[in-house]
């Protein structure tokens, strides 16, 4: 066997991996243990790792069924297994019996295992010194190990608990996140909404505007009809002008014709009852126009009126302001009289608190000089005789009358010095303290007193506060009919009063043709008069007949044109007072329009600003919670390098003294 086996045999030998767990931790190899290894267990112990088993020859052992194998094989066989000890091992081949070969190779393995042992037992003793260090090493590496994976666990316990409450964090933040966006989404169709809300607005607006300059340009063209029939009026004043003088010079041929007009009297008395009869209309006609008026009268009387009725609410709500100003100018004087009583309640409550510290230094002082005077008493009750404690209050009335310090309790320490005067001065001290007990008892009714009114005052103070509280309010309502009555006074009053300067000049049109009406009708009634007395000697001429037909087309005209003036007056009313309703509605709307827009302006700033708050607290969250996940990856990347670290040092150091 060569140099060569040999040292694979010892590193087969020492090779700490091939022993069993269970050894290192049986207590010979405990660190600090007492029972040391024996060098024959060591050696039992690695004799039976070392030595080759019989399980190897056993396995090659021929069978019953094996013996026709021939010899060859068998020893191939032995010698590959032999080699497994010494690689440069040869097999002479003798003419001796197979099992006698195999008997010599047996030898040859027991003589170099027995060599090896020689050599081995040295070895061991040391080796089992260096072993007893290196457990004692171990042990330290085994408990730091310990220590470090119990350190591990809990760091990994944390972890994951800061994992769960980072993952809760997160899932909070999705539902937030969440919730903002369906905010957002609410105030963006609350924003729709208003957006639509206003067009719709706007075109309310636009259409009742379209319809204003509609009804203007309609009233517009009326008034051009009405200048075009005013044209006409004056066109047929200057024909009547003509025809009437053409009827003066008619009136000389009416009188040479007067004996052809004779003859057709009772064709004229017909025509002239057929005039008395228009003009019984035409007087119905203007009874019906002086009705209408009257009632256009009657309109700007109540006009004027509420005018009226508006100025005296105008007087009156300044009035109520003036009286509320008054009211809180009291109610302010009040709370100042108030104040300074509360303030002469403080400081006559801190001159009682020092009052009262006073008597309680005093109450303490007494009480000793009592217990002095209790023990002194004592004495001279067993000193002194029973004349002198029959005969106590002799001479308490001069003390007390002569003493001009009574009141203060030292005195009757510092002056009485005899037994009698010190009995006397038990009894003054006691008068003393019953007084003390009154003056407290005053001084506690007036704390009760004070606090009585200082309740009082906070009472007061309580329904001052109410009472502002109610004359702001009336304040604001006062103010917002005002504004309300200043809008109607500088929006719908100057409306109302343009319409009805536009309907007083309607009415002075009307009277204008109405008197020209008039003129012309007394005018005929004129020529009636005189077609009367000349008719008894006058005939009817055929241009009289034209003229009269005339004169009932044109009475027709007028009476058509006075129908429509009044219905075109009807028509204005109404319209006047649409336009009022259009008026009033439009205000109301614009109000209602600007209280909507104004709260929705307020709910989406609160609302932005909520959203606003909650990003930048998510933005913190979101930031804290990355820097959280940057630590505890850091400290979990850090924790597995000082496993993986920890132990491969351990191992190799195991290796480094095993070899």
């Amino acid at each position: 066997m060569n140099h060569h086996s040999r040292q694979k045999f010892k590193n087969y030998s020492l090779d700490i991996s091939s022993i069993p767990r269970r050894q290192y931790e049986s207590p010979y190899y405990k660190q600090g243990s007492t029972k040391q290894p024996k060098p024959q267990v060591l050696y039992k112990s690695y004799n039976s790792s070392v030595s080759p088993s019989t399980k190897v020859f056993a396995c090659h052992r021929p069978n019953s069924k094996s013996l026709s194998t021939s010899s060859s094989d068998f020893f191939s066989v032995l010698v590959s297994h032999m080699r497994r000890l010494d690689e440069n091992f040869s097999l002479d081949l003798v003419e001796e019996t197979p099992l006698t070969q195999a008997l010599n190779c047996l030898i040859q393995a027991i003589d170099i295992i027995e060599q090896e042992r020689g050599q081995g037992n040295a070895n061991i003793t040391e080796e089992s010194d260096n072993y007893n260090e290196n457990d004692k090493k171990t042990s330290k590496l085994e408990a730091l190990l310990k220590a470090k994976e119990d350190k591990l666990i809990i760091a990994e316990a944390a972890l994951a608990r800061e994992k769960k409450a980072l993952a809760r964090e997160k899932e909070n933040v999705k539902k937030m996140k969440e919730y903002y966006k369906k905010q957002e989404y609410e105030i963006q169709m609350q924003k729709a909404e208003i957006e639509i809300r206003e067009r719709e607005n706007d075109e309310k607006i636009c259409c009742i505007k379209q319809r204003l300059e509609i009804e203007n340009k309609e009233v517009e063209d009326k008034k051009r009809e009405v200048e075009k029939d005013t044209i006409e009026v004056a066109a047929m004043k200057k024909k009547l002008e003509e025809f009437s003088s053409s009827l003066m010079e008619e009136r000389e041929e009416l009188e040479i014709e007067r004996s052809k007009l004779f003859e057709k009297t009772l064709e004229i008395d017909k025509e002239i009852w057929k005039i008395e009869s228009e003009k019984i209309i035409l007087e119905e006609k203007q009874a019906m126009n002086n009705h209408l008026k009257a009632k256009i009268d009657e309109e700007m009387i109540q006009i004027e009126t509420d005018r009226a009725e508006l100025l005296k609410s105008k007087i009156n709500l300044q009035s109520d302001v003036i009286k509320h100003t008054e009211l809180l100018t009291n109610l302010e004087s009040e709370r100042i009289s108030l104040s300074e009583l509360q303030e002469s309640l403080a400081t006559e409550k801190f001159i009682l608190s020092e009052e009262k510290s006073k008597l309680n230094q005093k109450e303490e002082r007494i009480s000793n000089i009592l217990s002095q005077l209790d023990e002194e008493k004592h004495k001279i009750l067993l000193d002194q005789p029973l004349s002198i404690i029959k005969n106590p209050f002799i001479q308490s009335n001069s003390l007390l009358s002569n003493s001009s310090d009574a009141k203060d309790p030292t005195f009757f320490l510092t002056k009485i010095e005899s037994p009698k005067d010190k009995f006397i001065s038990i009894e003054m001290l006691e008068e003393l303290q019953n007084q003390m007990f009154s003056y407290s008892q005053e001084v506690e009714n007036r704390e009760k007193a004070l606090e009585n009114r200082s309740q009082t005052l906070s009472k007061k103070e309580k329904d001052l506060e109410n009472k502002l509280i109610e004359v702001q309010a009336l304040e604001s309502s006062l103010l917002k009919a005002k504004n309300n009555l200043e809008e109607v006074s500088f929006s719908t009053i100057p409306k109302l009063e343009t319409e009805s300067q536009n309907i007083q000049y309607i009415l002075a049109d009307l009277q204008a043709k109405k008197s020209e009406i008039d003129l012309g009708y007394s005018q005929l009634q004129e020529r009636i008069l005189e077609f009367e007395k000349s008719k008894n000697d006058s005939f009817k001429s055929p241009d009289v007949n034209k003229l009269m037909q005339k004169i009932d087309k044109k009475n027709k005209k007028l009476q058509q044109r006075e129908e429509s003036l009044a219905q075109f007056e009807a028509q204005l009313q109404q319209e006047k007072d649409e336009n009022l309703a259009h008026a009033l509605f439009l205000q109301r709307a614009q109000k209602d329009f600007e209280l909507e827009y104004t709260q929705k302006q307020a709910e989406i700033q609160l609302a932005t600003k909520k959203l606003e708050r909650l990003q930048a607290k998510l933005d913190d969250i979101i930031s804290l919670i990355n820097t959280k996940e940057n630590q505890l990856l850091n400290l979990k990347s850090h924790l597995i390098q000082e496993k993986s670290k920890l132990p491969s040092l351990d191992y190799n150091n195991i290796k480094n003294s095993a070899n």
